[in-house]
């Protein structure tokens, strides 16, 4: 079957890097072989060049003109662990890379994505999504991040979060929700977290500081559960004394006779 031109320029950089035994750098790029670090940064790029080494760990793509992504467009990067693609003009992505580490997709035009766009990205640890046109937080996108500690979205349209779209989050520390369009969070959405500490980077301004009626109606359901079960503990132990205490001077009484 003939290949596609998209896939005979990714596949005939890597086939010459590994027959001819030298690295190839992508022409306007700058590569520092010392460290495997590939900077096109700023080249007026619209597509991701072809010749990237496959032993780059960090490629910087930021500030060009991409649009979108060929399916291809990185293969044989199997080191790669940071990849920013910040400032472009990109509207679909779906990167497997299971080594990466580090995604930042900030200020593209990113308005919506599939629930398995992050699905090859499971030992993730930042993901920067700032500035882009997002309206909602699907249920499963980040089914597979429970690696996941920084997650930036701020400055999107993000109006609705939907309640088991942060709870594969385990290990969440940063959670930028800052310049959205966020009404109100339910209370749900957040107690799904298992994380110990989690620090919200939200607009005040723009979110209502009341939760939902139903979500507030769970939270004094909850809070009167714990008192009762707290003042039957309590009960239970004084009850228990007594009868102790009881069977003590009992026991003191038929001694002393």
């Amino acid at each position: 079957m003939p290949l596609s031109g998209c896939t005979m320029l990714c596949v005939l950089p890597l086939l010459l890097n590994t027959v001819l035994g030298f690295k190839l750098c992508p022409s306007h790029c700058l590569c520092y072989e010392s460290s495997d670090l590939v900077d096109c940064r700023s080249r007026g790029l619209v597509l991701v060049p072809p010749s990237v080494p496959h032993g780059t760990w960090l490629l910087d793509l930021s500030g060009n003109k991409l649009t979108e992504v060929c399916t291809r467009s990185f293969i044989g990067l199997w080191s790669l662990k940071i990849l920013l693609m910040s400032n472009n003009s990109i509207q679909t992505l779906q990167p497997q890379f299971k080594n990466l580490r580090k995604l930042d997709l900030s200020y593209n035009r990113i308005r919506a994505m599939d629930v398995r766009a992050f699905s090859g990205l499971s030992r993730l640890s930042l993901l920067d999504l700032e500035g882009n046109k997002l309206n909602v937080l699907k249920d499963g996108l980040l089914s597979r991040q429970q690696s996941l500690e920084v997650l930036l979205l701020g400055h999107n349209n993000i109006s609705a979060i939907e309640t088991e779209a942060l709870a594969p989050l385990r290990s969440l520390t940063l959670l930028g929700l800052q310049g959205n369009q966020l009404q109100h969070i339910r209370f749900k959405t957040f107690l799904k977290l298992q994380t110990t500490t989690t620090h919200l980077q939200i607009s005040l301004a723009s979110l209502d500081s009341q939760l939902c009626i139903t979500e507030t109606a769970s939270v004094l359901v909850i809070t009167i559960t714990v008192m009762l079960a707290v003042i039957g503990a309590l009960v239970k132990a004084e009850h228990n004394r007594k009868n102790k205490q009881a069977a003590s001077d009992a026991e003191s009484d038929g001694q002393e006779k």
